[in-house]
């Protein structure tokens, strides 16, 4: 190619380059976004009902950590170029989130040679629940069938990837503890057969094949017997992953439980808080935010041990509960029971009260495949087909007391996550937010934020809501939604023990142990969660409170003009975002009533009110004597 032609080529995308530029809009970038992550997490999007890239598996391979920050600093420089005067209220919000949302994922590449090298752990990992893998695929249609067993094939290329990170983590000295990774090997051993037809990845080809019509019997075979030699090569693979674990991974796992311990580690764990709070708190603020919310909620629950003639301390009195077998179930069947009775019957019929719109979306409730938290809520698929479902631990019923069972479905069903993300997903947001990707906790922060100050912030405010609904109704029901709370609280200043303050495994499980109702088992197993992802079990009670501090200003500011059902609409409607943006948006709205209603008289702040000032914003927690005094 000659010296002009060159020329006129460059001209040539120069020009392209302009006219995108020129003619880019947020949709487009917003609708670009999308595609590029479809293809980029194929495996999320079959589980919320995107289908196009049903034959593909996320790579593992280190070279994408490069190749993913290159793409999506390309989005952001499109977003830059889109002038923000020009963008209504709505869509600058939707701006603000976007830039956030790609910044975040930027911002967190320089710590790409920590945990985001190391996929997985007892929590994490196709391992964890294998049944997942097939649960959230669709087996309907002749493509689905093709579309999965190219999966099968390329799994044991994701495992070797796997192991590749895993060896870069020991080379560079980023490690999980052995904590984390203790219950890997037997993980894999239980979901392992010694026939690759028993595996739980051919099931289908069993019933779901039979039920498809219009395909020969021949065709049948033929798919059955590639997917046995899958499904070989698979048992293959993980026999290959437990042996490289508990022969050499294993021996090379971290010495300190906490993170801190590393060079660079205490920064590390700054960006870690960050990305989960999506404010800027330091982990000396998060420490005593946490002791001081744990003496305000143990000061609650003392008075309601007074009202119940209680003399002894907190951990005496739910000692005594936990050993109270009317207040356990003994099997499986009895604790699903209570908590859908508790769902259908006691909380749906009251959310009218405090909601505008009530999502339709179905919810079904099943125990979980293994043992784990109490409670976990997974999102449905788009299409309705796979319902949202929240997830019961019933391995170790006489753990989790049933005056506990009104606090979690609060929280996990509705109003919390079901209500929360079926919300965001029935508006006209972006794709995107519409379906959040909350996976791959291991790669905090080089990852695209969850917003999990916002999503568990909910979660535990629902847990509040329970309160002025009506919906605690009793005073052993009361404490078991102190006791939650004050689990939360504990989390502030176990994290950040753990991973700042160089706290021992020993001292941070004699801190919950000192200080809520749960056993020692279940202290041990919450312990080893926060060891395994720092930062996150911190996020819940910061967004909590700034859920009632924005809620509480805004009552303030608009008086007799305040609607909590309108103010459930803004906060909702919007779906995930940092709680700065949510800060904001209440802002708009109130200023927007205050222009609609010339009547606005603001109203003082409740004198109830405990205050806590930490960096650059007010945390306020409201006591509603009211409800409070009806309830204690």
């Amino acid at each position: 190619m000659g010296t002009k032609s060159i020329i006129l080529l460059a001209q040539l995308i120069s020009g392209l380059i302009f006219v995108q530029a020129t003619k880019d809009t947020l949709q487009q970038i917003h609708r670009d976004f999308w595609k590029w992550h479809m293809r980029d997490s194929p495996q999320f999007m079959t589980a919320t009902g995107f289908n196009k890239y049903n034959d593909l598996l996320e790579s593992m391979n280190i070279s994408m950590f490069e190749e993913r920050k290159i793409a999506v600093e390309g989005f952001i420089t499109r977003l830059r170029n889109i002038p923000q005067k020009t963008l209504s209220a709505r869509h600058l919000v939707d701006y603000n989130v976007l830039q956030d949302y790609l910044q975040t994922f930027v911002d967190g590449y320089e710590w790409k040679d920590f945990l985001a090298l190391n996929p997985i752990n007892f929590m994490e990992g196709l391992q964890s629940n294998p049944q997942a893998f097939v649960d959230t695929s669709p087996f309907i249609s002749h493509g689905d069938f093709i579309n999965y067993l190219a999966r099968l094939r390329n799994l044991p290329v994701m495992v070797d990837e796997i192991i590749e990170r895993l060896k870069r983590a020991i080379e560079v000295g980023h490690t999980h503890h052995w904590s984390a990774v203790k219950m890997v090997p037997q993980q894999i051993d239980a979901f392992l057969k010694s026939e690759p037809t028993d595996l739980v990845f051919f099931k289908p080809f069993n019933s779901s094949l039979d039920e498809i019509q219009h395909i020969s019997d021949e065709t049948k075979s033929q798919w059955r017997s590639l997917a046995r030699v899958y499904c070989s090569d698979i048992i293959d693979a993980f026999e290959k992953l437990k042996k490289f674990i508990v022969e050499i991974y294993m021996k090379n796992t971290r010495s300190h439980i906490g993170v801190g311990s590393w060079r660079e580690g205490k920064e590390f764990y700054r960006a870690c808080l960050k990305f989960h709070l999506s404010v800027d708190m330091t982990p000396e603020e998060v420490f005593k935010l946490g002791q001081d919310e744990v003496a305000r909620i143990l000061k609650r629950m003392k008075k309601v041990m007074r009202k119940l003639e209680y003399e002894g301390s907190v951990k005496e009195f739910f000692d005594m509960l936990n050993l109270d077998r009317s207040l356990q179930r003994t099997n499986a069947d009895d604790v699903l029971m209570e908590y859908r009775s508790i769902y259908k019957y006691r909380i749906k019929p009251v959310l009218s009260k405090y909601f505008e719109r009530l999502p339709d979306t179905p919810l079904r409730i099943v125990s979980l495949p293994s043992d784990g938290p109490q409670g976990l809520y997974m999102t449905g698929s788009k299409d309705g087909e796979r319902p949202g479902t929240f997830f019961v631990n019933t391995m170790r019923p006489q753990s989790h007391p049933t005056f506990t069972f009104m606090a979690l479905t609060l929280h996990e069903s509705e109003p919390g996550h079901h209500f929360q993300l079926s919300y965001a997903a029935q508006t006209k947001l972006p794709e995107y937010r519409r379906h959040l990707e909350i996976t791959k906790y291991f790669q905090v922060p080089f990852n695209f934020p969850f917003y999990t100050a916002y999503v568990e912030g909910w979660g535990l405010y629902a847990e509040y809501l329970g309160e002025e609904l009506g919906l605690y109704e009793d005073e052993y029901e009361m404490m078991g939604r102190y006791s939650f709370e004050i689990f939360r609280a504990c989390r502030l200043v176990v994290d950040t023990g753990i991973h700042y303050f160089n706290w021992s495994r020993e001292q941070a499980v004699s801190y919950m142990m000192n200080h809520t109702s749960l056993p020692l088992k279940t202290a041990e197993k919450e312990i080893d969660r926060y060891i395994v992802f720092p930062g996150q079990a911190c996020a819940y009670k910061v967004g909590e409170i700034k859920i009632r501090e924005i809620r509480e200003r805004a009552r303030r500011l608009l008086g007799d003009a305040f609607d909590i059902r309108k103010f459930h609409t803004v906060v909702l409607e919007n779906g995930p975002m940092p709680l700065r943006v949510l800060e904001s948006v209440v802002d708009t709205w109130i200023k927007t009533t205050k222009e609609e209603d010339k009547t606005v008289q603001p109203q003082p702040a409740c004198s109830s009110a405990n205050v806590f000032l930490h960096s650059s914003f007010t945390y306020i927690v409201i006591l509603i004597l009211s409800v409070y005094q009806i309830k204690v």
